[in-house]
């Protein structure tokens, strides 16, 4: 049993590792993206991006936390595209 929690707390530990360098601790939508994003992304990109930035860097609470900040751009093909 003391193995196997081992093996288990280790797989754990990686999946939420690998997370965060993949993904990062925390990532900002526009809202209605999950609903509707999908189909136009750049439709719902964050116009004021540095603004939101901004507001991360200076929250007295959240502020002291970042290490880094990075806007990113997601991109999708249509379906039409790979034929």
């Amino acid at each position: 049993m003391l193995r196997f929690g081992g093996f288990a707390n280790y797989i754990f530990a990686g999946l939420e590792t690998n997370n965060v360098q993949r993904i990062g601790h925390l990532t900002v939508f526009r809202s209605g993206y999950f609903l509707f994003g999908a189909g136009n992304p750049a439709a719902y990109g964050i116009d004021n991006y540095r603004q939101v930035i901004d507001l991360f860097k200076h929250d007295p609470v959240v502020g002291p936390m970042i290490q880094v900040i990075t806007p990113t751009q997601s991109l999708w093909a249509s379906p039409a595209f790979h034929r």
